[in-house]
């Protein structure tokens, strides 16, 4: 009986890691789960952090709370490789640069497709245009994701439903 028990809970814990996906390094990633675009995605599990390069960030006032309107851009000329997204402001990070000057980041809650896997991240905009990625996925993120070989890239094309 002792065996049985014992031989169905490794045969369950194998077919669960079996089924884990393992992620290269950088990945495609669909924002907004499916609905938007896709952008190349670092994933990244010594970063504290996820953060989004966004262009033209503004906040505004609605229903008298702090939102914010911004466009995201994966480097594509042809129609629809932009995407303009509004959301509330979770948090207004105040983040100190290096030449003294105080640099504000909306951070916002935004729906990812990564792989298979749908996750509601809460990412930090930013003025990333330094970065090659414009999309960081931090350790928190990333341990959600399941494991990350540093030696691959685009393993797993995006494929979340638009209700998952």
């Amino acid at each position: 009986m002792i065996r049985s028990v014992a031989a169905l809970v490794l045969g369950v814990a194998g077919a669960i890691v079996a089924r884990a996906e393992t992620y290269g390094r950088h990945e495609r990633v669909g924002v907004q789960a499916g609905l938007g675009i896709e952008i190349v995605g670092r994933l990244d599990p010594a970063a504290t952090a996820s953060t989004l390069r966004a262009r033209d960030v503004k906040y505004f006032n609605r229903q008298g709370g702090m939102w914010v309107r911004f466009t995201v851009d994966n480097g594509g000329v042809l129609p629809g490789s932009r995407l303009r997204v509004e959301r509330p402001v979770l948090k207004d990070q105040k983040v100190r640069q290096r030449d003294g000057s105080v640099e504000h980041r909306p951070l916002v809650e935004l729906p990812l497709c990564v792989g298979r896997t749908r996750i509601d991240v809460q990412l930090s905009l930013s003025d990333r245009y330094s970065y090659t990625a414009p999309l960081t996925l931090g350790a928190p993120d990333v341990a959600r994701l399941g494991a990350v070989d540093t030696a691959r890239e685009f393993t797993i094309e995006p494929a979340c439903s638009a209700a998952s």
